[in-house]
């Protein structure tokens, strides 16, 4: 299996312990071993690690550090070579020290762990010769982590119309709790600018860039924090595939704009050419342009939008003389300044109790300034109610005959 490079910190932490044991007391009590603790942190770097069955890893120490916060007990055993059980104690405070009873001049195991809660994050162990009385021995024990938190690869490449579920990415080991928290460049949950993590793991970019953006998307274990991992994100603008398009008509539009990048592509102008031989039918694959603050689709033979709804920028749309039923995906387009909907037949009837019906999705554009409802087969009340719930819209409806 060929090398995996990968930044990873590896935290250790180091117990020194001081042994010293007594004589026996006029009381002939047994003799004691006072074992005292001090406890610091040592961080280490993973330079490369080869992903093989023989796993060889290069360290490059980093010095001393504080201990993780997320520490917040210790417990040290002390046990025989043959492993019976001698001693054992445990501290919630790393400066504390403690007296334990071991019997004199057998050689000692001493066991450490130290725990975040529940979760035992470190162990170590370390073989002591035997102390005989006025002995004093001095040693450190090393504990190791037995957490990780690692990506398969330190980079990720994606364009900015593809979302990523980290969470499916990311190997834990060593935690029964397995949540994490993510962050964008420091920034929990991201932001707009450098998009979005939620707590799931998904990914999704910023949509609208010109230019290749560089992001840095870290994921914690919420019960061990300093064992979370970094990875580099890098993501390019997205492309326009004219594939996207089923509709040989609304293809040819779009490519008849000469653009490559969808964040260039604000303004689509596919008035139907005179004759309406070739009409757009369907507007699949239009949902991708999510940069579009400006379309002109008139006179088509559209009956459905879906692939408006999520057409968030759009300020003026243009769906006049087409064949439109349902207009229930309107409703979420509220920076919808300019819309004209004239010259269609009667749209679909949701809910008859309703005095807005079928004009129900329009009453949500609260920015709209002006809209055309002119030359629709429509009764005038729900029009009426329309303009009551939208006062500051200049609604236009009725339609002039003209011979």
């Amino acid at each position: 299996m060929s090398p995996v490079i990968r930044r990873k910190l590896w935290n250790t932490l180091l117990l020194f312990a001081a042994f010293f044991l007594s004589g026996c007391d006029e009381a002939n009590e047994q003799n004691s071993s006072k074992l005292l603790l001090q406890v610091s942190a040592q961080e280490t770097r993973l330079i490369g690690d080869a992903l093989a069955d023989d796993t060889s890893r290069v360290m490059d120490a980093s010095g001393f550090g504080e201990i993780p916060t997320e520490v917040d007990f210790i417990k040290v055993q002390v046990l025989s070579e043959q492993g019976r059980l001698l001693a054992s104690r445990g501290i919630a405070d790393t400066e504390a020290s403690f007296r334990m009873q071991i019997p004199d001049g057998i050689p000692l195991v001493v066991h450490a762990y130290a725990f975040s809660g529940e979760e035992r994050l470190y162990y170590g162990e370390l073989l002591v010769e035997a102390l005989m009385p006025g002995s004093e021995n001095n040693v450190s024990i090393t504990l190791l982590s037995e957490v990780s938190v690692i990506f398969p690869s330190s980079t990720l490449t994606l364009q900015a119309n593809k979302s990523i579920d980290l969470s499916q990415l990311i190997l834990i080991e060593g935690l029964s709790n397995t949540s994490l928290n993510y962050a964008v460049n420091g920034t929990e949950g991201g932001n707009e600018n450098i998009g979005f993590v939620a707590d799931t793991g998904l990914y999704t970019p910023p949509p609208h860039i010109l230019e290749d953006l560089s992001v840095e998307i870290s994921a914690t274990p919420t019960v061990a924090p300093s064992f979370g991992e970094l990875i580099q994100v890098t993501i390019s603008p997205s492309l326009i595939d004219f594939n996207w398009f089923a509709d040989t008509a609304l293809r040819a539009c779009v490519e008849d704009q000469e653009l490559s990048l969808v964040v260039e592509l604000t303004i689509l102008n596919c008035p139907s050419p005179g004759g309406n031989d070739f009409p757009i039918t369907s507007l699949v694959g239009l949902e991708k342009l999510t940069a579009l603050e400006v379309i002109d689709l008139s006179q088509h033979r559209i009956n459905t939008i879906p692939a408006l709804g999520s057409l968030n920028l759009l300020r003026d749309l243009n769906l006049s003389s087409n064949s439109l039923g349902n207009i229930e995906e309107l409703t979420n387009l509220t920076s919808l300044l300019f819309l004209d909907l004239s010259g269609n037949p009667a749209f679909t009837i949701v809910d008859e109790s309703n005095l807005l019906d079928p004009l129900i999705p329009l009453a949500n554009l609260k920015e709209l300034q002006t809209l055309d409802l002119s030359c629709i087969d429509m009764s005038e009340p729900p029009v009426k109610a329309l303009r009551q719930a939208l006062p500051n819209t200049e609604i236009t409806s009725g339609c002039v005959a003209s011979f």
